[in-house]
């Protein structure tokens, strides 16, 4: 059986506009019991007690200093020969082939809204309620729109010093209205999440005193973020969350976190210890280039994860390794060499639940170098990895086969669409 639509490789460029905002007011949705997001904050966590929070110490530099020219003598994608890989596909890259069925319609950009109010760092479609989650971190304590009601956030009970702007916002689907009501007490910045099986949002970790959260999401679009900055074992800055096939969920890695652990399923309890997982260990480089692993659940209901340039199989059962894929060639490809990575669409042919169908991972993008995260604080860039690896982690004895995008990409990301291709959504570029 042939898949309906068979993957093929996308490319838009995309211009980044900046538009103006305004501070616009919105009901406070009450939490259980009545309580306004304040007091439930204080409610969920009267017995914990939190570490250092939001102590800015500005850990990257001013980012007006990174301005500096990409390195003459850089290779970029290296020219493999085919004894290097497993196996080898493509040549030089070609221009980008974009179709569509409907009469080569290339689609369009309309623009939705000119006010999103907070910075996307995190965005997710809500399916109970056809809103959009937008997140960001807490730490910069300035968004483009303010808590309803006069709301505040106290971040200095000694000082009285207040934090009154929304870093959480609702956005309506249907017609662009914002619900700027929900409340964050802990830092996001950099954090993870994931949808539970019932639509629900579970974000983990993020920065200083969120590093250690659990945050639940629900009841959209009247929604208060229940936070419990202890539930973890772990602190998780640029971790990875992922759902499992019994519905649990699982968060692997995290900055000098090498381990992983399963999200209490019992909402406000806490975590005593993770697991220790020498598989991050072992890809950690002096720049890391291991964090924000990419992690699938595999349909054997294995997890796959992939950190720097090597991949294994996870058991979530038993919590060992139970197979290791060959080295992906070329260089790094996890933060901070962000590259970018999907599973592809799966083709069941049969309806026998136990036969397992392909599963095919496909990871683009990232640097070949080493050292690409301390040269750049340093003025100096190199050019992104152009070519993608595929590997069909269900095979027996699978191997990487590569490709070649249109155009060398960091820091980019990939979302699978209708037609089942495709698209390389931004890129990093040193003008």
């Amino acid at each position: 059986m042939k898949p309906l639509f068979p993957p093929r490789l996308l490319l838009l460029l995309l211009s980044v506009a900046v538009v103006s905002a305004q501070d616009t007011p919105g009901p406070t949705a009450p939490g259980p019991d009545g309580l306004d997001p304040a007091n439930l904050y204080k409610a969920l966590n009267k017995d914990k007690v939190l570490g250092p929070h939001e102590k800015f110490g500005n850990p990257f530099g001013n980012p007006d200093d990174f301005k500096g020219d990409k390195l003459p003598n850089d290779i970029g994608t290296p020219q493999f020969q085919a004894a290097d890989l497993h196996e080898f596909v493509g040549g030089p890259a070609a221009a980008p082939v974009i179709s569509s069925p409907v009469d080569d319609f290339l689609g369009k950009f309309e623009l939705f809204t000119d006010n999103s109010g907070v910075c996307a760092m995190h965005a997710i479609v809500l399916p109970n309620c056809d809103h959009v989650l937008m997140y960001d971190a807490t730490i910069w304590r300035i968004s483009k729109i303010l808590l309803p009601n006069g709301q505040c956030r106290v971040l200095n009970e000694t000082t009285g010093e207040k934090d009154c702007y929304a870093h959480s916002v609702l956005l309506n689907l249907k017609n662009a209205d914002l619900i700027p009501s929900m409340q964050l007490h802990t830092d996001t910045w950099c954090s993870s999440g994931g949808l539970t099986v019932d639509g629900n949002l579970i974000s983990t970790g993020g920065f200083q005193g969120g590093a250690n959260t659990v945050r639940h999401l629900d009841n959209c679009p009247k929604s208060v973020w229940r936070e419990y900055p202890s539930a973890l074992a772990a602190p998780r800055w640029y971790s990875t969350q992922a759902q499992l096939a019994d519905g649990r969920m699982i968060v692997i890695g995290g900055r000098a976190a090498q381990s992983f652990e399963y999200i209490p399923q019992q909402e406000g309890t806490s975590n005593t210890k993770p697991f220790f997982f020498d598989f991050l260990q072992q890809t950690t480089d002096p720049d890391e280039n291991n964090l924000y692993p990419f992690v699938f659940l595999s349909p054997d209901k294995n997890v796959f994860v992939f950190a720097n340039n090597r991949s294994v199989l996870l058991n979530p059962n038993t919590n060992a390794v139970v197979k290791e894929f060959p080295v992906l060639p070329g260089g790094h490809r996890n933060y901070p060499a962000s590259g970018m990575a999907v599973l592809l669409p799966l083709e069941v042919k049969t309806e026998d639940p136990n036969e397992v169908p392909d599963a095919e991972v496909l990871v683009c993008g990232g640097s070949a170098h080493i050292d690409s995260y301390t040269l750049a604080s340093k003025n100096m860039f190199y050019e992104a990895l152009q070519d993608c690896g595929r590997l069909k982690i269900t095979r027996p004895n699978p191997n990487w086969r590569r490709e070649l995008m249109p155009t060398s990409r960091v820091m980019g990301d990939m979302v699978i669409i209708f037609q089942l291709s495709l698209i390389y959504l931004t890129r990093v570029t040193i003008t």
